[in-house]
């Protein structure tokens, strides 16, 4: 799915989303994973959809940014790390610098401190960081300083609901934080003009959702992205 400027409609990366055959592009895989989980397949799962969403992007220009959501817990899986990661961007003849991995907030972070030399380790390489959901599940200020992400994506529930007090004083303080940090801010569920609107005057410029542009098949928006 697109991720663009709100105020030009200028394309700054694509959100790989899994979408796994009979699924619409409307459905939820929380269930799907949830499973997982619970029969200890989490971390399979978590690098089958790293592996899947980087295959899919050789279709797409290798400049585009592309953002893969990950689990805090794959992420610091010593398993699966950053070694693999480069190996696989470099099988797929892409650089790590157009790879943001999106960390859902949905997750508990209780180790800062091995969070932050991960995110060392992979940055060292190149890649780069999103927090996802910034505004439901675990959100603290603390997993936002330490993370220091250059991407913050504002929950949907949040990015929508602007016009009350509490949820604009929120969006305002996070693009504060932003401002201060360099983190792009990019709102989330974008159905309406009046949303894209709202949050543009807020100072949000990127955003997602269908107000913008639908998921589609990489395939589908390679080829658009040549027309």
């Amino acid at each position: 799915q697109p991720i663009r400027r709100l105020d030009t409609f200028e394309l700054e990366g694509y959100e790989a989303l899994a979408r796994p055959t009979g699924f619409g592009v409307r459905s939820s895989v929380e269930d799907l994973f949830d499973a997982a989980k619970r029969l200890g397949y989490a971390r399979d799962l978590d690098w089958l959809c790293r592996r899947v969403a980087v295959h899919g992007a050789t279709s797409l220009p290798r400049s585009a940014l592309l953002f893969i959501n990950v689990s805090v817990h794959a992420l610091l899986d010593p398993l699966h790390d950053v070694d693999q990661m480069v190996l696989l961007m470099r099988w797929a003849g892409r650089s790590p610098g157009t790879v943001i991995f999106e960390i859902s907030e949905r997750d508990p972070i209780s180790n800062l401190d091995r969070l932050r030399g991960v995110l060392a380790a992979y940055r060292a390489e190149g890649f780069r960081f999103a927090l996802d959901d910034v505004g439901e599940g675990h959100s603290t200020l603390e997993v936002l300083t330490t993370a220091n992400p250059e991407y913050i994506k504002v929950a949907r529930s949040l990015a929508c609901s602007v016009d009350a007090p509490g949820p604009r004083s929120a969006v305002q303080a996070l693009v504060t934080f932003a401002d201060s940090s360099g983190a792009k801010l990019v709102a989330e569920g974008m159905e309406t003009d009046d949303q894209i609107r709202r949050v543009l005057e807020l100072g949000i410029l990127l955003g997602q959702g269908y107000g913008i542009a639908p998921p589609r098949a990489a395939e589908q928006l390679a080829y658009e992205s040549v027309a």
